[in-house]
């Protein structure tokens, strides 16, 4: 997200009004959106420039997430303003915002040899089996197709006017994601963002699964590819030593007791 400057605390608490909101709030991070924590009501503020999503962006991924929801998967969904809305737009600064607030997810984040259980690596890929399972055949809301991502996008943007060896490998990764087959059983919208830091997990190793900003047309494999990068990437870069073979082979497995993976796209997965 290109834009710095943090909403003001006067703007903050006139939207979180539309809420029936009033009192503290907790900063939490800043990446594509503010992300804040309403102090004693369970619910998070998400807060969006105008630079980033536009209205239309906005309501596609609510109105999936609503999708979801209804259809039982365990998601963080948007709460109605007074006015019945799910997100109102305001002005700061010169600068046009979108806020949300969603139901905070219950439960508490993984990233430890000790919270990699067999049970959470088998419920995480179980819920991606079934929310691709979820888009077979349903009217899905207009997001980006994949070529028009945002990782994409950043990718192009950086590597833009080089030519060394990552970039010509990019550009030919690209031309051959651009001849992939797209069906009904392998392409439509995704997460696209599964890792870790989007879902907490309870105490029974249930996962409430959040946000969706980033949601996009895709290969369903690649919300595969993003959970399995997480497993890697707690065991090698973070020195939790997983036994990576053993929780690769149980994701797949586990994920197609929901929907089915052809040998086509298991194969494109290395390792």
């Amino acid at each position: 997200m290109s834009f710095e400057r943090t909403p003001s605390p006067e703007a903050i608490q006139t939207v979180l009004e539309h809420w029936n909101h009033q009192g503290p709030v907790q900063f939490l991070r800043k990446v594509e959106n503010f992300v804040y924590d309403i102090v004693d009501r369970d619910r998070i503020l998400r807060i969006t420039h105008s630079s980033h999503r536009n209205a239309a962006d906005i309501n596609a991924e609510l109105s999936w997430i609503q999708d979801l929801h209804r259809s039982g998967l365990n998601v963080a969904r948007p709460v109605e303003t007074r006015g019945g809305e799910l997100w109102v737009s305001f002005e700061d600064q010169g600068e046009t915002f979108f806020a949300v607030v969603f139901v905070k997810a219950t439960g508490n984040p993984i990233g430890t040899k000790e919270n990699v259980t067999d049970a959470v690596v088998a419920n995480w890929a179980q819920f991606i089996g079934r929310l691709h399972r979820q888009v077979i055949g349903v009217q899905t809301p207009q997001r980006p197709q994949w070529d028009r991502s945002d990782g994409v996008l950043l990718a192009q943007q950086s590597l833009n006017g080089k030519t060394d060896g990552i970039s010509q490998r990019f550009c030919e990764q690209l031309d051959e994601m651009k001849i992939f087959p797209k069906s009904e059983e392998s392409y439509g919208l995704i997460h696209g963002d599964l890792h870790p830091g989007n879902f907490f997990v309870d105490q029974n190793s249930q996962l409430t699964v959040f946000d969706f900003d980033d949601c996009h047309y895709q290969w369903f494999v690649y919300d595969i590819a993003v959970a399995i990068y997480s497993l890697m990437y707690i065991s090698e870069v973070k020195g939790e030593e997983l036994d990576l073979k053993r929780l690769y082979e149980l994701f797949l497995s586990s994920y197609q007791k929901e929907f089915s993976l052809s040998s086509f796209w298991s194969n494109q997965i290395p390792f």
